[in-house]
């Protein structure tokens, strides 16, 4: 009897693990949802920011404060009711400063003959201008030290280029007294003591100076270039190249300086005949001196010259600032015509609107930027210039230098909430 064996059954292939990929597409497709809204959110923010900019174009500017002036310039001549203080033949030593009073019969120089040693007579002058010149440095303020000290340089600079040497010398001595005294205290005392010895040892070796006096009350002035016989009541009915011709050489004799004796100065200038014709109706005018000096004065117009072609002579006058303009002659100047100040904006921030719903006279108006709110001031309009217009400045209403004026925006009223 065959034995039947039991073949064992072939294992049954255990079934591989499924595979679900469910999660990772539902974590796909949240993420692009979101990138989707936040794209959306962002072409709707921009949409609604350039539909708002062309329904309503929101811009302001600064509004920059500003001068305009309508000038016309001129060259010129300064004259003055002076006279010459006679001298000696050898030389004479200042013994006041350019700008003093001088009364009648006061020592103003010494006179000193050929034969004398002249050099150490003229040190000892610079010694004493020097001296009270580094003395009225000290005591001034360190703004009008720096103002006079450029004004003198500037001086300086003119009379070398001019070779007015002797006249340069003497305003070589302000303008390094000057700029010494703007030095520290310890220093200028120092140098200060040092210049009043050398001249207490020059004083006691000279002797022999012939004192000059003044003969008549005035300033002193311790130069003069020989222009000196021109006076005022010389430039009536003057056309311009007779006026040129009369500054062209000096005809003077020189002396121990000049005594200023009239209370105003007068200025004679060589104007297009356009811009004279402009002074015939105004009584005074300012006028601003460029060349050599730099000051400004208002002057009184005294005559205003025969038309002479193109050009006419023009006569001003002033009553102060004798001191500014003592040693000047030739200068260059400015009329200054008209002359406006305010705040510069462009067209489009001035509006014409009612001051309040029962008036029916527009007023012109501006609206400025103050925080989230729109600001309207009131403000008048001074003059146009260059496609903007100057206004009025109103710091109480905060319409000042570099306010925000509101340019353009769409349906504007005070108080409105505008950012």
């Amino acid at each position: 009897m065959t034995k039947k064996t039991r073949q064992p059954a072939p294992k049954a292939a255990r079934p591989s693990p499924r595979r679900t990929r469910a999660p990772r597409a539902r974590g796909d497709s949240f993420i692009r949802l979101i990138a989707g809204l936040f794209c959306a959110a962002f072409i709707l923010y921009c949409g609604l920011n350039v539909y708002h900019s062309l329904e309503n174009p929101f811009r302001t500017e600064p509004a920059a404060p500003v001068t305009v002036s309508d000038t016309a310039a001129a060259p010129g001549f300064v004259v003055r009711e002076e006279e010459v203080i006679p001298g000696a033949s050898g030389g004479t030593i200042p013994r006041l400063g350019d700008g003093e009073k001088a009364s009648r019969g006061q020592l103003v120089a010494d006179a000193y003959g050929a034969g004398a040693n002249f050099e150490s007579a003229a040190r000892l002058g610079e010694l004493r201008s020097r001296i009270k010149r580094l003395g009225e440095a000290a005591a001034a303020t360190p703004e009008a030290r720096a103002r006079e000290s450029e004004t003198a340089v500037t001086e300086l600079a003119y009379l070398i280029s001019k070779r007015e040497l002797a006249a340069a010398r003497e305003k070589a001595v302000v303008a390094e007294s000057l700029i010494m005294g703007a030095q520290d205290s310890i220093s200028a005392a120092a140098e200060l003591a040092a210049l009043e010895a050398e001249l207490n040892a020059l004083e006691a070796a000279l002797s022999g100076g012939a004192p000059i006096y003044a003969p008549k009350a005035g300033l002193y002035a311790q130069s003069a270039d020989g222009f000196e016989n021109v006076a005022p009541d010389r430039l009536s009915g003057l056309a311009p190249d007779a006026l040129e011709a009369l500054f062209a050489f000096p005809s003077g004799e020189p002396g121990a300086g000049r005594l200023i004796t009239g209370t105003r100065w007068y200025l004679a200038l060589i104007v297009d005949s356009e811009s004279a014709s402009a002074l015939l109706e105004l009584d005074s005018v300012t006028v601003r001196l460029t060349k050599p000096i730099r000051a400004e004065f208002s002057m009184r117009v005294e005559n205003v010259g025969k038309n002479d072609g193109a050009r006419r002579v023009v006569t001003l006058s002033c009553a102060y600032g004798m001191a500014d303009i003592l040693n000047l002659r030739a200068a260059e100047a400015e009329i200054v015509y008209r002359e406006t100040s305010g705040l510069r904006v462009p067209r489009e921030a001035l509006r014409l609107e009612p001051e309040s719903a029962e008036s029916e006279a527009l007023e012109t108006f501006v609206y400025i930027a103050e925080g989230h709110r729109a600001k309207r001031v009131r403000t008048d309009i001074l003059r146009e210039s260059g496609g903007m217009y100057i206004i009025k400045a109103e710091a109480s209403a905060g319409l000042r230098g570099g306010c925000e004026v509101i340019v353009k925006a769409n349906g504007l009223y005070d108080g409105q909430v505008i950012r």
